[in-house]
């Protein structure tokens, strides 16, 4: 029996895993980075001890950790699974963290760092000179703030890059704190995330599950799933403040996220306001629910988005399930729309103010589907002749396919060709040249097949949580070792114990991806339980790219 468990929906299957593999590879064939030292977290050098010894370019008495260096950033490696018995030191250099270390049976794997539900895993803060923190290779799990932001990762100035890694199960709950996953504040901040996933983060009372971004930060996602985050505020996948942001996000999959509460705020996959910038091109936003307006994304700031596809999104208590401009300016080339729903207003795409272009872009509904006037419009197919498109009736849809997904259009389509020339794009969503004097309308160039639409079976449903013991909603505690206590191999100060646990805890995810790729089932992933993991057929069926996993913990 699976209890306490949170469902999500993620797009997790070939093209962003094949990506992984190919920035893994090109990691491991490269040259070495230059790093000062390597400091080798193990029984007699913890991470609390490994970080202090690189802030400090020497290692603390007591423990048998190699010197930090200055200058050049050092790199901490990984040989267990860690758990966190106290909050580790603020990180005031720079540091890698590489995750690379954990063995799992006879494989090799990804460690990684639990905060217990109790501690936020890394503090970033730059008072003065470079800062930076690396985190490659790792589950981050289990991360909470009491007060502040940032259950995962806090940073306060500096820069950050996560890569090939996962932040999981992360919370916020102070009052004014944000970014159940990630918090950027401060000043002369840089965010990248390469090939990531955020599952299941959550700020508990106010903005931003997975992200939040609080400044004027530079911001690089490319390769990033964003599943099942929540928020009692506004943005339950990702928060930009007004704070002249610069965020561009592309090939990545922002599915399942949503804001919750008794006045749940907007922007369920993304929230943009005021002076920040958001672009995105060859992503998708599909399955967010819940919350007031803008289920998938919510904008008041400079929004443009590209060659990007929005399916099965719905605002059940407000407008533009789709995207919901509530100002600023918006500019949609070559999206396609499907299956989105509201409560009121557009239901794919919803202006309330602000300024709103529009260009060749496929929106299909029978109801709804557009709302408000549209400053720029050309080249666009609406279904149900809403905002007064140059086509409507029948788009001519196929079915979803890909990673992140994609609608094609069948040979019928009236899109084929009927792009307006001076708004088409080199390519589509998925790489296929366009040529600009016959270009289609949507995220997808027309390739030649299918004639007929391929048979679906109704979308996956959003993300629900099964209740959890406790008041209040959120995510469940990260799983635990069997027996629910850490068998360590190895503890000493600074705040934490070592486990192979840890090793296991991660390796079930990779696996049950590679088989989501090679087959179209759904996945139960039923890590967690110290003795490596099982990936099982749900009843249900996964539809194309859909696949589900369920996260949590299992009842012996």
């Amino acid at each position: 029996m699976i209890s306490g468990i949170w469902a999500i929906t993620a797009a997790l299957s070939s093209n962003l895993a094949l990506r992984a593999l190919l920035t893994a590879a090109a990691l491991l064939l490269a040259a070495a980075p230059a790093f000062a030292a390597d400091i080798n977290v193990d029984s007699d050098c913890t991470l609390a001890q490994a970080i202090t010894s690189a802030n400090n370019n020497s290692a603390p008495s007591g423990s048998t950790c190699e010197d930090g260096e200055a200058n050049v950033g050092d790199l901490i490696k990984l040989s267990a699974g860690v758990r966190l018995t106290a909050a580790l030191p603020t990180i005031s250099s720079n540091i890698t963290v590489d995750g690379r270390g954990c063995v799992s049976g006879t494989r090799s794997t990804y460690c990684s760092i639990d905060g217990d539900n109790k501690y936020r895993i890394f503090d970033v803060e730059a008072a003065s000179g470079e800062v930076s923190l690396g985190v490659r290779f790792i589950t981050l799990t289990g991360g909470s703030a009491a007060t502040g932001g940032g259950g995962a990762i806090r940073a306060r100035g500096g820069s950050v890059t996560v890569l090939n890694s996962k932040i999981q199960n992360s919370k916020v709950k102070g009052t004014h704190a944000s970014g159940g996953g990630i918090q950027i504040a401060g000043t002369a901040f840089s965010l990248t995330i390469q090939d990531s996933t955020f599952l299941s983060n959550s700020s508990q009372a106010r903005h931003g599950g997975g992200v939040s971004i609080a400044n004027d930060a530079t911001v690089r996602l490319d390769g990033a799933v964003f599943g099942s985050n929540w928020a009692a505020g506004n943005g339950g996948g990702i928060y930009v403040g007004n704070n002249g942001a610069d965020v561009e996000i592309k090939n990545s999959s922002i599915g399942g996220n949503f804001t919750i509460g008794d006045s749940p705020g907007d922007g369920g996959g993304l929230y943009l306001s005021g002076s920040s910038t958001v672009e995105i091109e060859t992503s998708t936003f599909w399955n967010h629910f819940g919350g007031r307006h803008g289920s998938a994304i919510a904008s008041g700031g400079t929004l443009t988005i590209e060659n990007s596809t929005f399916h099965d999104n719905s605002a059940e208590a407000g407008a533009g399930a789709g995207v919901y401009v509530f100002g600023g300016t918006t500019t949609l080339t070559h999206i396609t729309m499907n299956d989105n729903t509201s409560q009121s207003g557009g239901q794919a795409l919803h202006r309330q103010a602000g300024t709103v272009n529009l260009y060749n872009s496929l929106l299909a509904g029978t109801e709804r589907t557009c709302s408000g006037t549209l400053s720029g419009n050309a080249g666009n197919l609406i279904q149900d002749n809403t905002c007064s498109p140059s086509l409507s009736g029948d788009p001519g849809l196929g079915g979803r396919t890909g990673t992140p997904a994609y609608i094609n259009l069948l040979s019928s389509s009236q899109a084929i060709n009927a792009a307006a020339e001076e708004h088409c794009l080199s390519t589509d969503q998925i790489g296929n040249s366009r040529t600009a004097s016959a270009c289609d309308i949507g995220a997808i160039e027309f390739q030649g097949t299918p004639t007929t639409a391929q048979p679906t079976a109704e979308p996956t449903a959003a993300p629900t949580a099964v209740p959890a013991t406790g008041p209040g909603p959120g995510p469940n505690p990260a799983p635990n070792p069997a027996g629910g206590s850490s068998a360590s191999s190895g503890s000493g100060a600074g705040g934490e114990s070592s486990s192979n646990w840890g090793a296991a805890e991660d390796a079930p995810v990779q696996t049950c991806e590679i088989l989501m790729q090679e087959t179209d089932i759904t996945v139960t992933d039923l890590s967690g339980v110290g003795v490596g993991y099982q990936c099982q057929r749900a009843d249900a069926t996964a539809v194309g790219d859909v696949r589900v996993i369920a996260m949590g913990l299992v009842d012996a």
